[in-house]
């Protein structure tokens, strides 16, 4: 018979080997469950699913935006031979014209001031010089640099209607070194000379007086007319 101490003993050293006995069998039973499935090799990585798409050529839709100017290759300037304000423009841009095309309208206010001081001369003329001037025939001259009028009579041979020459003067900031005078023969040896300043009018008798034009250095702009009788 054993003494009591020895079995005690014994039976707690059997009990503790009993215990962690369990505890391995219990975590072979644990990673038994998780593990692999029957067959794969030890330490292999458990299989994960993967979506395969086959891949086929498609359009791509690209869009590119840009802000830019776009400007012609070519480009004209158009100027008017009258001064005034611009009351319609008639065209737009990239349209296009042809000779003849009404590009933009002008307020009239300015030449029919014009027209209406010389029909106040006419009539002054007609009471102090007894004339006879019936009516005027006139036009707007816009002559580019360079231009000339040679020594002439505005009279023709088989026509005496035109009575009065006038000619008014539009050119702003004129000087002597611009040219383009008026030479006026109101006698052979000593014609005169009459720049073309603007707000200048010149009157003459048509039949009586030759005169030319000055070549000139920039463009010239008047209006040029006469005053007729009845023919």
């Amino acid at each position: 018979m054993l003494p009591l101490e020895r079995v005690q003993s014994l039976c707690f050293r059997v009990s503790t080997r009993a215990a962690v006995l369990a505890l391995v069998a219990f975590g072979v039973a644990a990673c038994g469950r998780g593990g692999p499935a029957t067959g794969a090799a030890p330490g292999a990585a458990m299989a994960m699913p993967v979506e395969v798409t086959t891949l086929t050529p498609k359009p791509v839709d690209q869009v590119t935006e840009f802000v830019a100017t776009i400007k012609s290759r070519h480009s004209t300037t158009i100027q008017p031979q009258v001064e005034g304000y611009i009351t319609k423009i008639d065209v737009k841009s990239g349209d296009r014209v042809s000779p003849g095309t009404v590009l933009f309208e002008i307020d009239a206010a300015s030449q029919q001031a014009a027209v209406a001081a010389l029909e106040s001369l006419r009539a002054a003329l007609n009471e102090a010089c007894f004339l006879g001037l019936f009516a005027f025939e006139g036009h707007y001259a816009l002559y580019p640099p360079g231009a000339f009028y040679r020594r002439h009579r505005d009279r023709f041979r088989d026509d005496d209607a035109r009575v009065l020459s006038c000619v008014l003067y539009l050119n702003q900031g004129w000087s002597a070194a611009d040219g383009g005078a008026l030479r006026l023969y109101v006698s052979e040896s000593a014609p005169i000379e009459i720049l073309p300043l603007g707000g200048t009018l010149v009157c003459f008798l048509a039949a009586d007086y030759e005169h030319e034009v000055l070549p000139a250095r920039r463009e010239r702009l008047a209006l040029t007319g006469w005053f007729k009788r009845r023919s």
